[in-house]
């Protein structure tokens, strides 16, 4: 990723797009670790045709949330929880960023231990 950003800064082409920054790759690395949260512990549990709905359902949501929260923060703007949030989010950026890394960190842990769990508890 970062090699193909610095090809694309090098090159004297037009580039209309904006180029991936470090932002970008935080948030992608993040986001890796919440789905990953959430698929091991189903992993462990349901193993075979279970499995291919969780995957699907993931797929899903990897594609069509944040179009769909978008959306709704839009739509209801006016409402006092979302411009709470929002003032949070742009006032203190690396804060709100800060305790999104905490709490993906968090269910990580929890994910952990209850794949632990699920895994101590399988017949082999």
């Amino acid at each position: 990723m970062g090699i193909t950003g610095l090809i694309l800064v090098q090159t004297p082409l037009a580039f209309p797009g904006r180029l991936i920054n470090w932002q970008d790759a935080a948030i992608t690395l993040v986001s890796i670790a919440l789905l990953t949260s959430i698929y091991l512990p189903a992993f462990y549990k349901f193993r075979g045709k279970w499995l291919q709905v969780i995957n699907i359902v993931l797929f899903m949501t990897v594609f069509f949330a944040p179009s769909t929260i978008i959306r709704y923060l839009h739509e209801h703007r006016q409402e006092q929880g979302v411009q709470w949030l929002l003032q949070a989010i742009t006032g203190s950026p690396d804060l709100a960023a800060g305790l999104g890394i905490a709490a993906v960190v968090g269910l990580m842990l929890i994910s952990l231990l209850i794949s632990v769990n699920i895994y101590q508890k399988q017949d082999f």
